[in-house]
């Protein structure tokens, strides 16, 4: 009866053995993962390359008002200084500060279009960092009560 006794212990122990060995794996495979983390970080850096862009599109678009601005200024100061008095000349230059202005209009509403869309960057950068935080912390809290397991 003791062997058979012995035996029965054995095979109890051998279940316990296997039964840590699948614990042990489970929790080695789910301390590895890291997916949801790296993903955040992931979505977090292509939202701030994405900001650069628009914000090097946004920094154009400011030099090209500014460039406008300056030739309206310049083309104004000419054409009401009374330097110039052929009437054509005048005609001309004042058909060409009409279509600057105009231009100017367009450009500045481009500008406006991508301050928007800089300032709507912003705000999911932000919030794609909160979420960034939040999956840090709940990711560094699981990482160790697994290696407490």
């Amino acid at each position: 009866m003791t062997v058979v006794r012995q035996l029965f212990d054995l095979l109890g122990i051998d279940w316990e053995i296997d039964q840590s060995t699948q614990s042990m794996v489970s929790v080695e495979t789910a301390l590895a993962d890291d997916r949801l983390l790296m993903e955040s970080r992931k979505a977090v850096q292509e939202a701030q390359d994405t900001l650069r862009q628009q914000e090097t599109e946004r920094l154009d678009l400011e030099l090209t008002v500014g460039t406008s601005q300056a030739k309206a200024k310049d083309l104004e100061g000419k054409l009401y200084s009374g330097t110039v008095r052929n009437p054509k000349e005048l005609e001309s230059m004042h058909l060409e500060l009409s279509l600057l202005r105009d231009q100017q209009k367009q450009e500045e509403e481009n500008l406006l279009n991508a301050l928007e869309v800089v300032d709507g960057i912003e705000r999911d950068i932000t919030s794609l960092e909160d979420t960034l935080d939040q999956t840090l912390t709940t990711w560094q809290t699981e990482h160790k009560r697994l290696l407490k397991e």
